[in-house]
C-alpha cells in the first residue's frame, strides 16, 4: 500500500469514528476526494 492510500484509509477511519458517513470520489485528475456526510434526523408531525 502506498503512503497516499494509508493516509486515505486513516482519514476514513477518523471520520467514521466520529459517527459520520464517508463518501470517496475520484476527481478528473485521478485523485481521491473524501467527503464527510452528516446525517440529520428530523421529526415530522
Amino acid at each position: 500500500m502506498t503512503k497516499k492510500e494509508e493516509i486515505l484509509i486513516q482519514q476514513i477511519n477518523t471520520i467514521s469514528e466520529r459517527g459520520n458517513s464517508v463518501e470517496v470520489k475520484k476527481d478528473k485528475d485521478g485523485n481521491y476526494v473524501i467527503y464527510e456526510v452528516h446525517k440529520k434526523k428530523k421529526q415530522i408531525g
